[in-house]
């Protein structure tokens, strides 16, 4: 049974259920897969192509979202199974719904916050410093 917290989703082909997920280790699945030695292709762009309609890039979306639940899936079965639902048509709102469990909120800062530098720092602190700290008059 999906997990709708979790980011799953289920979908129903010829009364059998599949778990449709997108992991952090299908989405570098999915990197690997486009990318050269001489050129790297990156998981947004892989979405841009989704959503421009790449064929090949929407089969192999539909196919890194099957694989955490369902392993022994290949790319050719999650093609058979985009078929046997009724095409890319029938995947649509499925993969709006995975692509947004796995798509941070644009309020959610997730970068690494930075120090802030303070204009207060007494030199002289450091475990390795020769420098005296000196008192003005």
């Amino acid at each position: 049974m999906a997990n709708p917290q979790r980011g799953e989703r289920t979908i129903t082909v010829d009364g059998k259920d599949y778990i449709v997920k997108l992991t952090t280790g299908a989405m570098a699945k999915l990197e690997g897969l486009f990318s050269t030695p001489d050129k790297p292709m990156y998981f947004p762009q892989i979405i841009d192509c989704v959503m421009k309609g790449s064929v090949t890039h929407l089969q192999a979306y539909v196919w890194a979202s099957l694989i955490d639940k369902q392993p022994d899936m290949t790319v050719d079965d999650a093609s058979r199974l985009i078929d046997a639902a009724g095409g890319m048509v029938s995947f649509d709102k499925l993969l709006n719904q995975i692509t947004d469990a796995n798509t941070p909120d644009p309020e959610d800062d997730l970068r690494p916050q930075t120090a802030q530098a303070t204009t207060t720092a007494i030199r002289g602190t450091g475990a390795r410093s020769t420098s005296k700290r000196v008192r003005s008059a």
